[in-house]
């Protein structure tokens, strides 16, 4: 077969040119590495290890094929029938229900120790057994949803902006699918649709403690419009009493993620939630950052834990916080800890949590930006805890580390790629990576979750002054 030769560009090329290849592996991002005929590779969604398919072949960048799954010829010994109709719609959601949950965990697992041995340089990888999640579905306590012209709420397609009108989804936490059914019902319907133009989208945040579930939904708007959404809570409110909150922001989602300056107003109930774990009680705002699998979140805390143990540490820095989450849940271990985050929202939240602990005086936040702290600010820390977005470390920060006297790091990572490139830095300025673990807090998607530990001879350090 001739090497693959992409369709023109112009109007008159309908239909991209199709190859016949071999899955061999899942891929960051999702996609499945498919050899061609032709040896060239592709990335294929949809597709999965093992499968011998046509392969619909729609674009070249950077030398780099990137098709869609045509006609399965053979299917892989690790797919599995799409068990939601969603998922099968294209919902950019989920990416991987076609593969077995076992298999899912493995394609995470070889793709992690790929990117620390392509990127890190790392040849001896001390990677351990993935912590599988306890439940493969229903697991998400927090999703965001678009609202189509016609009143219906909806997910993004795969790579695309183009709506998938959703009634229920497989992996959200039962209480989710409920408000979507309310939602659905022909009042809702009709506020959502003679108002879709001002309220472009929602959220839905679950938290909760001992065996009651409660829900706050925030509305995304663009004019601040009030009346339509003093109905929908009401109504909400009404048919589901574990609806406690409606609050609303004046601006759409994305310009509240670039300015982080407009106000979140409450229409109905509270707008703070109380999450139980592991023996504490946390307070979420409707912008505050929380895990979204408090299953898994608890054996993050465990882990942590054990590693305060093992390394006898006894003053510790929490960055990027949150609500708090680690600060408080290792509390009782060490001497003191200290939450820095940039949400100045989180930060209130988290003190007022550690108040209600009786943990003030072991347990303080500051608001600051990590990313750019100094040696000099790490000072008598001898752990240091790092849950940074998917970007990663900066420069600075890993320099600040190096340079101060802490003994350990704590990494949670949320994309392999840049944790890869971070942990090489830091193995450049003497750290030691012990250990690295997938903590899969995202089943039936391509996100991969880890937490790695690594370590570095005591220097001289001052305990930071009360």
């Amino acid at each position: 077969m001739p090497a693959p030769t992409m369709p023109n560009t112009d109007n008159s090329s309908k239909h991209p040119s199709v190859f016949q290849g071999e899955g061999r592996g899942m891929v960051t991002g999702g996609a499945c590495l498919f050899r061609l005929a032709s040896g060239e590779v592709a990335l294929v969604r949809g597709g999965a290890p093992g499968d011998v398919a046509t392969i619909a072949l729609s674009d070249r960048r950077r030398g780099v094929l990137t098709g869609e799954l045509q006609d399965l010829l053979k299917a892989g010994p690790q797919r599995r029938t799409i068990p939601c109709p969603l998922a099968i719609a294209g919902c950019g959601g989920c990416q991987w229900q076609h593969l077995q949950y076992e298999a899912q965990v493995q394609e995470k697992q070889r793709i992690l120790n790929d990117c620390l041995r392509r990127i890190g340089g790392i040849t001896d990888i001390p990677l351990r057994e993935a912590l599988r999640a306890p439940d493969e579905w229903h697991y998400r306590h927090t999703m965001q949803f678009a609202i189509t012209p016609n009143g219906d709420l909806g997910l993004r397609r795969t790579q695309s902006h183009d709506f998938v009108p959703i009634t229920t989804c497989f992996i959200a936490h039962p209480l989710i699918n409920r408000i979507l059914e309310i939602l659905a019902q022909p009042l809702a319907r009709t506020i959502l649709r003679d108002h879709a133009s001002s309220i472009e989208e929602m959220t839905v945040r679950i938290a909760t403690k001992g065996s009651i579930a409660a829900a706050l939904i925030t509305f995304w708007t663009n004019s601040g419009e009030r009346r339509p959404l003093r109905r929908l809570a009401r109504l909400l409110m009404e048919d589901c009493p574990h609806v406690v909150g409606v609050v609303y922001s004046r601006a759409s989602r994305h310009v509240f993620q670039q300015q982080h300056q407009t106000p979140i107003d409450l229409i109905a109930g509270t707008d703070v939630l109380e999450q139980e774990l592991s023996g504490h009680v946390y307070l979420i705002g409707p912008t505050t950052f929380f895990q979204v699998n408090p299953a898994q979140a608890a054996w993050l805390i465990q882990n942590i834990r054990q590693t305060i143990l093992e390394h006898h540490a006894t003053h510790v820095l929490d960055l990027f916080c949150g609500a708090g989450l680690f600060s408080i849940g290792i509390a009782d271990l060490v001497e003191s800890t200290q939450g820095i985050e940039t949400s100045a929202p989180a930060i209130q939240l988290a003190r007022r949590s550690t108040e209600n602990a009786d943990l003030a005086h072991k347990v303080t936040f500051q608001q600051a930006d990590a990313l750019r702290l100094r040696a000099t600010q790490l000072a008598g820390y001898d752990m240091v805890i790092v849950d940074p977005p998917r970007s990663g470390l900066s420069t600075p920060l890993i320099t600040a580390l190096s340079e101060s006297a802490v003994r350990t790091l704590v990494y949670i990572s949320c994309e392999p790629s840049t944790l890869a490139r971070d942990i090489k830095q830091l193995i450049a300025a003497q750290w030691q990576l012990l250990q690295v673990q997938i903590i899969d807090l995202f089943p039936q998607t391509a996100h991969i979750e880890s937490l790695s530990i690594l370590s570095r001879s005591p220097r001289s350090s001052t305990i930071p002054a009360k």
